[in-house]
Order: C-alpha cells, then structure tokens, then sequence
C-alpha cells in the first residue's frame, strides 16, 4: 500500500516539474499561454477545454494550477490502465439489509455486526477469510478489519447486517437486498 502512494506521489511531482518547465519555456519564446488550446463538447454537449504543452515547455506554479484537473485525469487513467488503481467502493449498510458478493468480489469488514449466511457446509461452499486463510460459512460473525471474498462454488452466499448499520470496503460486484 505504501509502495503505491511512494508512485502515485512521484507520478504527480514529476508532472508538476514537467508543468513548471512548460510556463517557463513558454514565457521565453513568447507564445502565448494555452497556444494549442483545444476546445472539445462532452456527450452532455458542454463545451471542455484542454491545453496542450509542449514537453520542452517550463512551468509555473500558477501554470501548473490551471492544469492540475487536467493532470490528476491523465495520472488516474494511467494507473487505472496499467491496474495500479483500484475500484473499491465504501458502504454502509443497516439492519437486515443483505449483500450478495460475486464471485471475485472482495469486501472488507469495516465495523457494525455481520453474519455469513452460506446454503452449504462444504468445504470450499463458504466466504474464505483472507485475513486468516479459513472459511466461515452460515452463522458466522465477520471479524472487523478481515478480508472475505466468496468461494467461487455454486451455493448461495450473502451476508446480514445484525447490528444497527455495518460497513464494507468493496472491490468487484455485489448486489444489495
């Protein structure tokens, strides 16, 4: 976890440098800033304007203001491509309300009360806990802080929310009843 922020932070340092090089390379040849500037409509039909920099291009502080939205989107596209960036959702659920995890679907328990609810007993028909490298099945409390993703097996799984409200990190699909 650590190692990514060290990347995402050295992604956005070197972006603002490259930002600051642009404004100032800029400012010496005289061209106006936002030369290249392109105008595009998104699919709601609001007009979105980008500005190019030319790589050579020294930036100012000021400079790397105007792009920093532009720059966060390009940083979070990249990560996201190359799968450094992850989907997880934060929910909160309360009594009786139910989640049921897909296969593939990994939750973390965040804190409330919560039980597994599991049609089969069988090994390898349960909610495996990461954290512990085990399997809860039906009747089972969540521990917080604990990984559980569902077997990947044809019985039914889910998961109640026994206390007043329960939270969940979520990566994956789930759907709530």
């Amino acid at each position: 976890m650590k190692r990514r922020n060290y990347i995402v932070l050295a992604v956005i340092l070197l972006a603002a440098l490259l930002a600051l090089t642009a404004a100032a390379v800029s400012a010496e040849d005289g061209a106006p800033a936002g030369s290249g500037d392109v105008r595009e409509a998104d699919e709601s039909g609001s007009v979105r304007e980008e500005f190019s920099i030319p790589d050579d291009t020294p930036v100012t502080y000021g400079y790397f203001k105007a792009f920093r939205e532009q720059i966060k989107r390009e940083i979070i596209e990249e990560l996201r491509s190359e799968g450094g960036l992850s989907d997880y959702v934060e929910i909160t659920l309360a009594r009786g309300d139910v989640i049921v995890p897909a296969p593939g679907c990994e939750l973390i328990f965040r804190g409330g009360s919560a039980v597994a609810i599991t049609s089969s007993a069988k090994a390898g028909d349960g909610f495996t806990d990461v954290s512990l490298a085990t399997e809860i099945f039906s009747g089972e409390a969540l521990v917080y802080g604990h990984i559980y993703t569902p077997a990947e097996s044809g019985a039914e799984k889910a998961i109640i929310i026994t206390g007043g409200t329960a939270r969940f990190t979520v990566r994956g699909e789930y759907e709530i009843r």
